[in-house]
């Protein structure tokens, strides 16, 4: 069985008083867990993980693609994380990096079994031959290519913090944006750096250098 992470762990070994640059996954985190109270230090490659969570039917074509799909970008993360903060980030890693990781901390973490089996009520699928567990697993990539134009026509603010930054096990945090007017979601990006994503039916995606090179249209 493989360990798959619901939460990038490149991701999380951002918030490590102890990153090891070298291998990310090893990177030191303190922990509290709601549930019994502890409060712990491991390493990231070791939590917010489940043997074969995104493991698909064996009857699908590629049983594996969900965490292929999550491995197209994980690889660049943290670079682009770092790139985006500092006013770096090309429209191409953009697009490529930042937006499917955005958006796929909608429906990466165990919230969305929640949420989604709540859209399709069990007794129907039982009737219907289908298997919930195999169904909602099947969703994640259609839900992935649904809500991706919507993250991309965002309104998005990289935020400087105040005070020192956490994470948890579903990182999406509802937020309204008090200078956008708006009702949106956002993301603790690293412990200094929180991002504002506000939905938008109309925006600018990207803007043009003066040597007519294209960057997202971030706001800062």
């Amino acid at each position: 069985m493989a360990k798959h992470h619901y939460v990038p762990a490149t991701y999380l070994a951002g918030f490590s008083n102890n990153l090891n640059k070298k291998r990310r996954r090893a990177s030191l985190v303190w922990v509290g867990d709601k549930r019994d109270k502890r409060i712990f230090q491991t390493s990231v490659e070791s939590i917010c993980a489940i043997n074969d969570y995104y493991k698909l039917p064996k009857y699908t074509k590629d049983p594996d693609i969900q965490e292929k799909t999550w491995g197209g970008y994980e690889g660049k993360l943290a670079d682009c994380i770092d790139a985006m903060i500092t006013h770096r980030l090309t429209a191409r890693d953009w697009i490529r990096v930042m937006v499917p990781f955005v958006t796929s901390m909608i429906i990466r973490t165990e919230s969305f079994i929640r949420r989604f089996n709540d859209y399709i009520p069990k007794d129907f699928l039982d009737s219907s031959g289908l298997n919930q567990e195999d169904n909602t697993a099947s969703a994640r990539i259609m839900e992935l290519q649904r809500l991706l134009p919507s993250v991309i026509v965002a309104e998005w603010t990289v935020i400087p913090a105040k005070q020192e930054l956490i994470t948890n096990d579903d990182p999406i945090i509802p937020m309204y944006h008090v200078h956008h007017k708006g009702y949106g979601f956002g993301i603790p990006l690293t412990k200094h750096n929180y991002l504002g994503v506000v939905p938008s039916s109309k925006y600018e995606v990207f803007a043009v250098e003066k040597n007519f090179s294209l960057k997202p249209n971030i706001k800062y």
